[in-house]
């Protein structure tokens, strides 16, 4: 089954979004195109890799757009799940974080079952979060003051947790790449 994927800036940089039939499998942020390709082919390096949009890659990026200029809080979008149950069940604990809120990596423990609360497995499950935004792991940080992993950055994560604690409505161009 081939790889669909599109490339297009955004206002915390290029940003990735790649799909099967089945669903949204990568959305991945980065300075330049070559990153993003690299971690697209280290990802997927058996499939057919195609740069082309399709009605869910064009649905996902509207749904980015709205997010970026303040008009969508989540994300509604068919998901192809890869990664172990652990990961998984992380991931959508995450992902019921509220916008606009910090929760402490203690707090989102309390929420997982036995095997899923250790640190360790809380950091790995983040630095395979395939999925920026829609995963919201920039809503997580390791102490009251600071910020925790984010695997696109702290740079990244400090903008995008100031732009959910006030958001304002602006208007982004997202231009795919030619």
């Amino acid at each position: 089954m081939p790889v669909e994927y599109c490339i297009q800036t955004s206002p915390f940089g290029r940003l990735l979004l790649a799909a099967t039939s089945e669903g949204l499998l990568l959305a991945s942020f980065a300075d330049d195109d070559s990153e993003l390709l690299a971690e697209l082919t280290e990802a997927y390096p058996d499939r057919l890799l195609l740069y082309r949009s399709n009605a869910l890659l064009d649905q996902a990026f509207a749904q980015y757009q709205a997010y970026f200029s303040g008009q969508r809080q989540q994300f509604e979008l068919p998901i192809a799940w890869h990664g172990s149950a652990q990961q998984q069940a992380i991931w959508q604990q995450i992902s019921l974080i509220p916008f606009g809120q910090q929760w402490s990596y203690q707090q989102l423990a309390q929420t997982l079952s036995a095997p899923y609360q250790a640190a360790h497995a809380i950091n790995q499950a983040l630095r395979h979060n395939p999925l920026a935004l829609i995963i919201p792991c920039h809503r997580l940080s390791n102490s009251p003051q600071g910020l925790g992993y984010y695997r696109w950055g702290r740079v990244r994560q400090q903008q995008l947790c100031d732009r959910e604690a006030s958001p304002v409505i602006a208007t982004y161009s997202m231009e795919m790449m030619s």
